[in-house]
């Protein structure tokens, strides 16, 4: 926690970086492959608490009438819980707050994307439209599709292929893994993009998993960074 500043309630919370590890880089296993560092698991809560506020403005605030099913998908998706929206009900029905805004400095020692939100404020109107969302949660056990996200660590294309494959740092069963996602060329292509400019990726797709193999998904239904659905 950083020192308290002048207004209301504004408390600073600093999350202290690793140190970057630059192995993954230094040396790349073989031609057509390239490696990066894994996002730092915190850089990727906070990320994930941007992220998630950012779908709650999204998806249940700014269409202002009661949240459907379909859009609360797309907000757990991207780290909304029931939990998630009964704290933040909780604190705007507090007589003294009038809205919630939270504002984000991202550190240049680990790569981020441009797209993250820096600000995202929530009126305390909105706290009805935040219980609803959670009993909605509650009643219908809401869960995400077969999907996961995080940051591609890995990407490999042999020439004239016409695949590409990258692999994507995320968190499957509470543990870190990597998980390898087959790509047609154009869309891989675009990969390439996401990966130079640190964007997460969301990945719906059957994750394979066979002894003693690496986690594969060969047919995503889709993939795509995960900020980009939250603008369309």
């Amino acid at each position: 926690m950083g020192h308290t500043r002048q207004g209301s309630f504004v408390i600073p919370v600093l999350i202290r970086l690793p140190e970057t590890d630059d192995s993954a880089t230094a040396q790349q296993p073989l031609p057509g492959i390239e490696r990066s560092a894994p996002e730092p698991f915190e850089r990727r809560v906070v990320r994930t608490f941007a992220q998630s506020m950012d779908a709650l403005q999204t998806y249940i605030v700014d269409p202002a009438r009661e949240p459907t099913v379909a859009s609360l998908v797309d907000a757990v998706e991207r780290g909304v819980s029931r939990e998630f929206c009964m704290a933040l009900h909780r604190i705007l029905a507090e007589e003294s707050v009038s809205e919630f805004e939270t504002t984000f400095e991202w550190a240049s020692a680990v790569q981020h994307s441009d797209s993250l939100p820096s600000s995202v404020r929530i009126g305390a109107d909105a706290r009805e439209l935040l219980n609803m969302a959670a009993e909605k949660l509650r009643a219908k056990k809401v869960g995400p599709r077969q999907v996961f996200s995080g940051k591609i660590v890995e990407l490999r294309h042999e020439q004239g292929d016409a695949f590409g494959w990258i692999k994507v740092s995320t968190l499957r069963n509470g543990r870190w893994c990597e998980i390898g996602v087959k790509l047609r060329l154009e869309q891989y292509n675009h990969a390439v993009g996401w990966h130079r400019d640190a964007r997460p990726v969301l990945v719906e797709g059957q994750v394979r998993s066979e002894f003693g193999r690496p986690l594969v998904v060969s047919d995503p239904l889709r993939c795509h960074p995960l900020d980009e659905s939250i603008l369309m």
